[in-house]
């Protein structure tokens, strides 16, 4: 039955997505299942209260249903977390006019590949790690706003044909276009890979170039003013740059 607001407006849903959703909840007992649940209990109340949340709902609930398949009997790849690095810059300048870099890292996400070689990334926002408790509470809140947008998503394509056939100590430079999904923005990010054959069914993927993430583009830079009266600095980069080490382990 069509879902109808009171007063006879029109569904806040259409009934096929609607479908779809339900059919999600029931049936995704993979890796992803938690943000696709968060996703189907939000999505529907999004399309009145904001057409343009609304939209991202969906993208990122596509690209979290990727990872879901990818995680499946089908996935050719999939992260080793304990020897896998996320990391970011970031460049702040004391209102004396002296600057510091320092490199952060996300200690929570996920990776995989599957066999049509569709790479999907799920980040945990509220793991950012700056090496200061209080820092990290501010950035998960007052930046990321992780209590309602809780993960970055990334995906791209890799050609697995090609990836496959690589001997040990063979090394491919891989030039792909990612799209990264985060704090409600969807946005194509281009990134240089280089890929190497490990010993036995492993590979290293590594950026050879920091994937540039402007916080423009993702409506961020009102919390980096924010963080920035916090700390009491004089400025803080909107230009983010990301650095992967994943190593991936081929799957049974």
């Amino acid at each position: 039955m069509q879902q109808t607001q009171p007063g006879g407006r029109e569904p806040l849903v259409h009934p096929a997505i609607q479908f779809t959703l339900l059919s999600v909840r029931a049936s995704c007992c993979l890796g992803p299942r938690r943000h696709v649940r968060l996703t189907v209990s939000r999505i529907t109340c999004l399309k009145e209260d904001s057409p343009m949340r609304f939209q991202t709902a969906l993208r990122t609930l596509t690209a979290t249903l990727i990872l879901s398949a990818a995680a499946s009997a089908q996935a050719a790849w999939k992260l080793d977390g304990d020897v896998s690095q996320l990391s970011f810059q970031t460049t702040k300048m004391a209102k004396s006019g002296a600057s510091t870099v320092e490199t952060d890292a996300f200690t929570s996400w996920r990776a995989r590949v599957n066999d049509a070689g569709q790479l999907s990334v799920e980040i945990d926002l509220d793991s950012a790690s700056t090496g200061i408790d209080i820092r990290d509470q501010r950035v998960s809140e007052k930046l990321f706003e992780s209590g309602t947008y809780p993960l970055a998503v990334m995906t791209a394509s890799l050609d697995m044909p090609t990836l496959k056939v690589m001997e040990p100590g063979d090394t491919q430079k891989v030039d792909v276009e990612g799209q990264l999904t985060l704090h409600d923005n969807t946005q194509n990010l281009p990134m240089s890979l280089q890929v190497t054959r490990l010993r036995g069914d492993r590979w290293l993927v590594q950026t050879l170039t920091p994937v540039m993430v402007d916080a423009e583009q993702f409506a961020l830079v009102d919390g980096i003013r924010t963080l920035r009266g916090l700390a009491g600095l004089g400025n803080i980069a909107t230009q983010v740059p990301v650095n992967v080490k994943a190593v991936m382990v081929q799957e049974d």
